[in-house]
């Protein structure tokens, strides 16, 4: 998901980026899915060793 968000840092493409930076980016995009299942916007799958979010149908928790 990191790697399809438009980030404006001047690499050009996520493939530009250092590794500490998409290590950061990563980390960000993960924070804002937390966010957003602490919410109630998404709920977290687990399917085998991957973790998927997909919308939950509900509006948010505010």
């Amino acid at each position: 998901m990191a790697r399809e968000v438009k980030w404006d840092v001047g690499h050009g493409s996520w493939d530009g980026f250092p590794s500490i930076e998409k290590y950061f980016a990563m980390g960000e995009a993960l924070a804002h899915l937390k966010y957003l299942e602490a919410m109630g916007v998404l709920v977290k799958l687990s399917l085998g060793d991957v973790g998927c979010y997909t919308l939950s149908g509900r509006p948010p928790h505010l």
